[in-house]
């Protein structure tokens, strides 16, 4: 558990240094980061079952970072916007990602929620709230 712990300190400690180094000569580090929350509009029932995918969420929790995120909606699926890509215009990472695209139905997801998630350094939940807050209005028009 000792190593693993220290480990775990070893990782907060270099990703706390490369948060930090975002910093420039006039500007300090960001304040955080905005990105995907999954690869899906909003997962089907039962389907983080069959792929237990948790890409964009685990970095910050599932490998000890503990860095606090919020999600935020910000549109909704929209199937006579949102195609299924076809298999001459795109090809797959790899078989994950070819579950996931293959997963994808226009119909079934057609107004599902699309979220983000803001992510915030170390004990500054209160902050990660305030810059969805802004965000939000941003959202808004």
């Amino acid at each position: 558990m000792r190593e693993m712990n220290l480990k775990r300190n070893a990782l907060q400690k270099a990703y706390l240094d490369r948060w930090q180094a975002s910093a420039t000569d006039s500007k300090g580090p960001i304040d955080g980061i905005i990105m995907a929350v999954t690869p899906w509009a909003a997962a089907r029932l039962g389907s983080t079952q069959k792929l237990p995918y948790v890409g964009y969420t685990g970095v910050w929790n599932v490998l000890g970072l503990d860095l606090p995120s919020c999600t935020f909606p910000v549109t909704f699926a929209n199937q006579n916007v949102d195609k299924a890509r076809s298999a001459e215009s795109w090809k797959p990472l790899n078989d994950q990602d070819e579950m996931i695209q293959r997963d994808y139905d226009p119909a079934f997801y057609d107004g599902a929620p699309v979220c983000l998630q803001l992510v915030g350094k170390r004990l500054e939940e209160e902050k990660v709230l305030e810059m969805v807050g802004v965000v939000a209005k941003c959202l808004e028009g």
